[in-house]
């Protein structure tokens, strides 16, 4: 198939997860079925970009609860606006616009810095269905398919923070983005880099929702190829996946495809990634077959996708008691595809062992408020270690 960034016949398949249900498939009953699509991921060997073969359709994914939306790290922003207010040519006129509500908080700290000509897109209404809701892959439809999508022109600055990775076709996303974006204005991209979830071999990582996953190399290169100048890359780290920043200008000049050293390490590290996979599914199943076996009930903490992934993916259904999760709207649910029961947080009183499918700053909170809840003697492990060491 052909590339998503580079669009040559060269995509290859390194790891099909199967049949898989949407993330945000919550159901209300634990009997009812689920639409399911082929999760298989792959990499270009032309210019290095991972991405999935087949992406679930938009109409699939389209969450079907109005309460569901995913939070972004935010810990980097003071430092990015800071950053970005020392371009010459932006001042306190300048039109800023942010794409979705996920840049609303860094309007809001350009706004405490004196700006004020800012401006927040809003999510187009769909009157396809009244039990559908938009997320980040109707944005993206719309965008990709060139359609008005109500975003202002003559823009200076266009923030777009954690969609591109969602883009079903990466150069008619950029470029009809980029329309709206004066001459000489700048865009600025944020996106998860792959690269600790690759080595740290977390495959929670892959979702259907996650269309294409970047590294530093792959998404410099997929911005030069398209005409785009690169002004400066951001990295802002953090433990489990850090967020890469890209101030880019469009120039109208293509360069050089990535180096062929760059591109056998982004092979490597994929070949690394798949060919793993099968070893540290049974690490975590067999670990939690003995618990099971010798009597320990078994429960997963933070009801979202990653935990639905971890669930899924190695096949750990019939060893999971229940799910725990404080948000009133997916408490007295199942979760996609396993069915497993969501509960509050006074299950893990009966809870021996209990896995935190959490951002380790979500983990921090979590321990600090819930350890004394657990049964006595129950211990806390994270998904993302393969090692399984108590917290």
């Amino acid at each position: 198939m052909n590339c998503k960034s580079c669009n040559t016949n060269a995509v290859v398949s390194k790891l099909n997860l199967g049949e898989q249900p949407p993330s945000n498939r919550y159901q209300a009953n634990a009997g009812r079925e689920t639409d399911t699509h082929t999760l298989e991921l792959g990499i270009c060997i032309n210019c290095g970009l991972i991405q999935l073969l087949h992406p679930m359709p938009v109409s699939m994914v389209r969450s079907r609860f109005n309460w569901i939306k995913y939070n972004e790290p935010e810990f980097h922003l003071d430092n990015l606006v800071e950053e970005l207010i020392k371009l010459e040519d932006l001042t306190v006129d300048s039109k800023i616009v942010g794409l979705t509500y996920k840049d609303d908080t860094t309007l809001e700290r350009f706004e405490k810095k004196g700006f004020r000509n800012l401006h927040s897109m809003q999510l187009p209404e769909r009157n396809d269905s009244p039990v559908h809701f938009n997320g980040l892959e109707t944005i993206q439809q719309i965008v990709t398919d060139g359609k008005d999508f109500g975003l202002d022109t003559n823009i200076d600055l266009l923030l777009v923070r954690h969609v591109l990775e969602h883009a079903h076709n990466l150069t008619a996303f950029l470029k009809n983005i980029a329309k709206n974006v004066k001459e000489g204005g700048y865009l600025v991209f944020e996106i998860p880099d792959s690269k600790k979830f690759l080595q740290n071999k977390n495959y929670c990582f892959v979702w259907e929702e996650h269309i294409v996953y970047f590294t530093d190399t792959t998404l410099r290169s997929f911005f030069e190829r398209n005409g785009f100048e690169v002004i400066i890359m951001f990295r802002y780290e953090a433990s489990l996946e850090d967020s890469l920043v890209a101030l880019i200008r469009n120039t109208k000049k293509e360069t050089d495809d990535v180096t062929r050293i760059v591109l056998n390490k982004e092979l490597k590290a994929m070949d690394t990634f798949s060919n793993a996979y099968p070893a540290v599914k049974a690490i975590h199943k067999e670990f939690l077959q003995t618990a099971y076996n010798a009597g320990k009930k078994i429960a997963v903490f933070g009801a979202g996708h990653l935990a639905a992934k971890y669930i899924n993916l190695f096949e750990l259904k019939d060893l999971i008691s229940n799910v725990i999760d404080d948000s009133k709207d997916k408490e007295k649910l199942h979760m996609p595809g396993s069915l497993v029961a969501i509960k509050n947080s006074y299950a893990l009183a009966q809870t021996d062992i209990c896995l935190l499918a959490l951002s380790p700053e979500s983990q921090e909170k979590v321990l600090g408020l819930k350890r004394n809840m657990i049964k006595p003697g129950g211990q806390f492990y994270s998904v993302f270690d393969n090692s399984l060491t108590r917290i």
